[in-house]
């Protein structure tokens, strides 16, 4: 049965007002979450500030003091794309330096993203950046694999290979050891129900989420939950302009359906995660959300 945990990034650097780490342990901790999903990003400790051995295991002591766990791990990357290059060389050195803070703070899952906008593989060549997204995710995998972690890939509307198609047919080409998806289910509706910044390809899938997990079945890695209403985020940064996730109940998704259909994909993993993700006011929908997520996990269970 999955555990169930809540990202930092909605109190963090996707909040208005954040709170200092601390605080935000005792309060996920006070509401009964088994984990917390750490986002390495400012104002919260960033990979520079935990490079050393001590300060990864003061981070470790703060959750465990708590009675919490890393779900996983999500931290930049950077610059560091690797569909416009030759050499992969500088955004290998960035997953080790991650894997290395995964490692330390007792994580088994590193989330990744494609690192360059929807446009950039039209721009460079499908075939090309599809090639060099292959060779450089499977040598990323492999050296996660060689150190206890397993690359999720968080697909969405804002980073390249976007298009269903694309993302069923690249989970199934890099699934095994070290690698697999992380299924969002806001992402996922966006992805797969609206289309949005989707370059080309076939557009939306006839069967929605449901077609898309059925087609991602055995795949998945990882699972991020919370509604969408089909917006995006608005914003100059081309990053930043992806799914808005919004609470339980105030979207488009059926959870009813989703529910039965990631367990029917294969998808009770270790962890499920609560993404308030740019919801404005996240703390007001936290304590909700958990008993949601608690709830549809039960009934998941009796299927």
């Amino acid at each position: 049965m999955p555990k169930v945990s809540i990202g930092s990034w909605a109190f963090g650097v996707y909040s208005a007002r954040p709170l200092p780490l601390g605080d935000v342990l005792d309060r996920v901790a006070a509401l009964g979450f088994d984990g917390f999903e750490f986002g390495a990003f400012a104002p919260h400790p960033e990979p520079a500030e935990l490079a050393e051995p001590g300060a990864r295991a003061e981070l470790r002591r703060a959750l465990s003091d708590r009675g919490l766990a890393v779900s996983a791990v999500a931290t930049d990357f950077g610059s560091e794309g690797f569909l416009t290059v030759a050499s992969p060389d500088a955004y290998l050195a960035a997953v080790d330096r991650n894997l290395e803070l995964c490692v330390g703070l007792d994580s088994g899952l590193l989330i990744v993203n494609t690192v360059d906008p929807p446009e950039t593989p039209y721009e460079v060549g499908l075939e090309l950046a599809r090639e060099r997204l292959l060779a450089t995710w499977r040598e990323a995998a492999s050296r996660a694999a060689a150190a206890g972690v397993t690359l999720a890939w968080e697909f969405e509307p804002c980073w390249a290979f976007n298009e269903p198609e694309q993302v069923i047919e690249l989970a199934h080409e890099l699934a095994g050891p070290g690698f697999g998806v992380l299924y969002d289910t806001a992402h996922a509706h966006t992805v797969s129900e609206t289309g949005a910044r989707q370059v080309g390809g076939d557009g939306p899938l006839a069967g929605g989420q449901i077609e898309l997990l059925r087609r991602l079945a055995g795949t998945i890695a990882h699972v991020h939950l919370l509604d969408s209403d089909g917006t995006l985020h608005e914003s100059e940064d081309s990053t930043e302009r992806t799914t808005v996730h919004v609470p339980f109940g105030a979207g488009e998704v059926d959870f009813e359906a989703v529910g039965a259909a990631l367990v029917a994909a294969g998808a009770m993993t270790e962890w499920w995660t609560v993404d308030l993700c740019f919801w404005p006011d996240a703390w007001s929908a936290t304590e909700a959300s958990k008993q949601f997520v608690d709830a549809l996990i039960e009934r998941a269970v009796r299927v």
